[in-house]
């Protein structure tokens, strides 16, 4: 085989294509977000591999897996939380956005969890490849985006089998109807588990097979018949990909298939390994957030401007001992064993929070910051010795270069917002809440809790949700 040139992960800087695929360019030089389904080294690069395998060329391919890693995150208006939509703010449009894509069921939301279990390869998994069928073969050419697209819940359908769990954040409740999180078997909504391939290795394989099988069975393109492997011929590289426990060794893998740029892994939640990771993922077209600050409306005033001036501060912060004690809870803070809604984390655990989020290997403190519970003395001493590191820690030059755009859904037109505010109403004091979604970190949305007091807005607890 010979090399991969421009190969998978090159196509936007390039983009030539032959009148054929004029439209498959429009759908796919949109935008390089990061979408979520198992994580990009699966959504992109495991799909291109099996479609160039399948016998289609590597810019086809390219197409393929660009329309599965965005088909979520290619526009602003398809870019869901569900803090957002299922928590903060309850709406059916982005929770059964959420739910076709990545935790496909027969039972549409609204529906309890338990009316929703997905099951790998079912028929909701394969609608959107059921619907392709319909169309004509001629127009191959210009589909090729939306078979990407349509494999993703096919995938997700094996990573997040089972009943889709309720996130319980503590700080505020999540509608268990309109909520799907992965599912306890898997690790649970606040693990990354259900997507690493090394956890689920049978799974993994059922899941490649199936993706290789839809692939084979899309009309050929421009008359070009395709040759495609035995299935049997792939499963010894595949055994190694899904093995492969460390950024580093999943970019050992794929430079041994003769990718060429590996840069799509970025963002996926494995450790590094034995060497840094320094590859920065291809920048994506969402558009830019034009303001440093947030204008939501309607929002309390005083609020907005403590969380505007706190991100300021915090995506820029080398000292988080010092912007824990500006920002951080100026009470003392209640018992440990308090019961979530009322705790306020200590300042020395919140410092190690605010470090932890910001370190660009998650893979090394995702158990901990994950954790709902208080971290323990050893896992604060693990995060502050990461971060002494300064080369580890993710900079920004501003809120519009580190934070995801968000938009306030409803009649209202609003500008994109880097993050999101919401009232607590039913807390034990004033409270609100802050959503966000960190460049370095697609897979995961973070949510700062602010409580009022005689001396203003403090922030008392981060917490976080697995957001795919």
């Amino acid at each position: 085989m010979a090399p991969i040139k421009p190969g998978p992960g090159l196509l936007r800087p390039e983009c030539q294509l032959s009148r054929a695929a004029a439209l498959a360019l429009v759908w796919g030089c949109l935008s390089v977000a990061d979408a979520a389904a198992f994580e990009s080294d699966v959504n992109y690069g495991l799909t291109a591999w099996l479609a160039m395998k399948a016998g289609f060329t590597s810019q086809q391919a390219e197409f393929i897996a660009t329309g599965n890693r965005r088909s979520d995150s290619g526009l602003i208006h398809t870019v869901e939380l569900a803090f957002q939509s299922a928590c903060l703010w309850p709406d059916d449009t982005g929770a059964r956005n959420i739910e076709s894509l990545h935790y496909p069921a027969a039972k549409a939301v609204p529906a309890l969890p338990a009316n929703r279990a997905v099951e790998p390869g079912s028929d909701a998994a394969r609608r959107g490849l059921v619907e392709l069928r319909s169309a004509p073969a001629e127009q191959a050419s210009f589909l090729l985006h939306k078979l990407g697209e349509s494999l993703m819940p096919l995938q997700d359908s094996w990573s997040h089998q089972g009943i889709p769990q309720v996130p319980a954040p503590g700080y505020f409740s999540c509608d268990p109807e309109r909520a799907s999180a992965h599912p306890a078997a898997r690790g649970g909504w606040a693990s990354h588990r259900a997507d690493h391939t090394r956890a689920w290795p049978d799974d993994t394989e059922k899941m490649a097979k199936a993706t290789y099988e839809a692939l084979i069975a899309f009309p050929n393109v421009a008359g070009n018949i395709r040759r495609p492997r035995e299935w049997d011929s792939l499963r010894p590289a595949l055994s190694a990909f899904t093995k492969a426990s460390t950024k580093s060794e999943k970019k050992a893998w794929f430079e041994s298939q003769l990718f060429t740029d590996t840069s799509f892994l970025d963002g996926i939640t494995l450790p590094d390994g034995k060497v840094r990771w320094t590859m920065k993922g291809k920048k994506d077209l969402l558009p830019a957030l034009r303001g440093k600050r947030s204008e939501q409306r309607p929002v309390e005033p005083y609020v907005l401007q403590f969380f505007n001036d706190f991100f300021a501060d915090w995506i820029v912060a080398t000292d988080f001992s010092k912007l824990s004690a500006k920002f951080g809870p100026g009470i003392e803070a209640r018992p440990r064993n308090a019961s979530p809604a009322s705790r306020v984390m200590p300042r020395a655990e919140l410092a190690a929070r605010l470090k932890a989020w910001r370190l660009r290997d998650h893979g090394r403190v995702a158990e901990s910051v994950h954790s709902a519970g208080p971290l323990s003395e050893r896992q604060i001493a693990e995060i502050n010795r990461l971060a002494r590191d300064q080369e580890a820690v993710a900079r920004y030059g501003s809120i519009a270069d580190a934070f995801y755009p968000m938009t306030v859904k409803g009649k209202d037109v609003q500008p994109l917002l880097p993050f999101l505010v919401a009232s607590l109403s039913d807390a034990p004091a004033p409270r609100a809440v802050a959503i966000a979604k960190l460049r370095h970190l697609p897979y995961d949305a973070l949510a700062f809790v602010a409580e009022k007091t005689p001396h203003g807005w403090n922030l008392i607890a981060v917490t976080s949700m697995v957001e795919h």
